[in-house]
């Protein structure tokens, strides 16, 4: 799984607090949401949820973390808004020929 969609798992995780909920609103399997947090908390090779049946709470580490990620998730949002609506706008000069025959 890509980098950044796990890092957007991650949050729905936290705000929803549930691995289901958030398995939902990306449309994966909860096993695969599983997975992607695996593979986030290997690749910064720390502990980000405390498990159990019943709920899930943030390490200390996964509180900072949870912040720069919201930070880092709504900055790329918005720069791709940004792009797509520079793209729909026309720009520049038209100029137009316009023959009398």
């Amino acid at each position: 799984m890509e980098y950044i969609e796990s890092l957007r798992v991650f949050r729905s995780i936290v705000e929803s607090k549930s691995f289901t909920r958030a398995a939902d609103i990306h449309g994966m399997t909860r096993p695969a949401v599983s997975r992607a947090m695996a593979a986030l908390e290997e690749r910064i090779g720390c502990r980000l949820l405390n498990r159990t049946t019943r709920q899930i709470s943030l390490t200390e580490a996964a509180e900072r973390f949870y912040e720069g990620c919201v930070r880092i998730l709504d900055d790329l949002d918005t720069l791709e808004a940004n792009v797509a609506n520079h793209t729909r706008e026309a720009d520049g000069v038209l100029r137009l020929v316009a023959h009398t025959t």
